[in-house]
């Protein structure tokens, strides 16, 4: 059986990596996720977890693999996925990634509208940087129709979302200083 594997890396405590499984190139299993699981011994290690689905009595397998060595073949697969992505960050330090930021001064949550301009060739039009409870996050572009919402950009890994992040961050914080430096506008001195 062709196994192919595409997992993201979201590396927080728990969860490790998301993805797909793609068998023979006609089936795709979705949410098959890399968690860190304590063994008996109360290490922490590498789980890959088929998807499952609430029911009214707890939680269930959405999908069993009843062949051992088919289940090995897919763990390694999800783990070469999980190495290539991470491989794949490698270098990102060094892109050149420039951020554009217009404040906003109106009432609710937003606070700026921010551009982003990578190796010079591409620009992501329409960030947002908004206040939450928890303090300043990033808003990338998204259609919005009457029951659905649909993501227009977004980075590949938790890695580079963060170096965006903090790329958007500091320009903004560079914003807000200009903008205090700047004499009031209509007043005489």
């Amino acid at each position: 059986m062709k196994i192919d594997a595409n997992m993201r890396v979201v590396n927080n405590d728990t969860l490790l990596a998301v993805g797909d499984i793609i068998l023979d190139d006609k089936f795709v299993i979705h949410q098959v996720k890399v968690l860190n699981l304590k063994d008996a011994d109360g290490n922490k290690k590498p789980v890959v977890c088929m998807p499952r689905k609430k029911t009214k009595d707890g939680w269930s397998n959405a999908v069993v693999i009843h062949d051992k060595k088919l289940q090995d073949e897919i763990n390694k697969k999800v783990v070469e996925s999980v190495m290539s992505s991470l491989q794949n960050d490698i270098g990102f330090e060094d892109r050149q990634i420039e951020a554009k930021i217009t404040l906003y001064n109106g009432s609710g949550k937003l606070r700026a509208y921010a551009d982003l301009v990578y190796e010079g060739l591409i620009e992501i039009k329409g960030i947002q940087i908004r206040e939450e409870k928890d303090g300043l996050k990033t808003v990338y572009p998204y259609n919005m129709s009457d029951d659905d919402f649909q993501s227009l950009f977004g980075a590949t890994t938790v890695f580079v979302k963060g170096k965006l992040d903090r790329i958007l961050m500091d320009a903004y914080n560079d914003a807000i200083i200009a903008h205090r430096k700047e004499p009031e506008r209509g007043m005489c001195i």
